[in-house]
């Protein structure tokens, strides 16, 4: 299912008034942590939202915007917002992969099972000591700053789904 950053009253209220809007994702940082918000904004042309991007506090970035134009939806999503979801994409492939070659049985509990299918995507996808890629993906950038964000959403989204593959794959053993 698609998500959108505007909730259905704000796209209304938007298409009732003329002129060109934009409904615009926010991803703000405060300290260690962050929170997302969705605005609509009113701009003459495509240069005032610009300036107006350019001008935003260092703790907030654009990450998705939607141009309203006489009743005309359409969604976009900032370059890098785009460069980290086939990021993230590219590390989910490789753990599914690991979830194909690794023997569940092989392991002495699901905890383990899961940490190493997550664990070698991670180091596999970073191009860790030993680790070499086979394709260049990446291989322009130096971007580890992520690595930790990755790490945990990786950790959220397949943990206990490979806990539990691991716990009904040694029932039959």
């Amino acid at each position: 299912m698609k998500k959108y950053i505007l909730t259905e009253e704000q796209i209304i209220k938007a298409l009732a008034k003329p002129g060109i809007k934009k409904g615009i994702g926010l991803k703000i940082n405060e300290g260690d942590s962050f929170y997302y918000k969705s605005i609509v904004k009113e701009f003459d042309n495509d240069t005032d939202f610009e300036e107006w991007q350019e001008n935003l506090p260092e703790d907030q970035k654009v990450i998705g915007v939607i141009d309203i134009e006489e009743g005309a939806i359409t969604e976009s999503v900032s370059k890098e917002e785009l460069k980290r979801l086939r990021r993230v994409q590219e590390v989910r492939d490789i753990i599914e992969y690991q979830m194909e070659i690794q023997d569940p049985v092989n392991f002495d509990d699901g905890e383990e099972y899961a940490d190493f299918c997550i664990g070698e995507g991670m180091r596999f996808f970073y191009g860790d000591e030993n680790y070499e890629r086979e394709d260049d993906l990446f291989a322009d950038e130096a971007e580890d700053y992520m690595r930790g964000e990755i790490e945990e959403m990786m950790y959220k989204e397949y943990y206990d789904d490979l806990v539990e593959f691991w716990e009904e794959e040694s029932k039959d053993c």
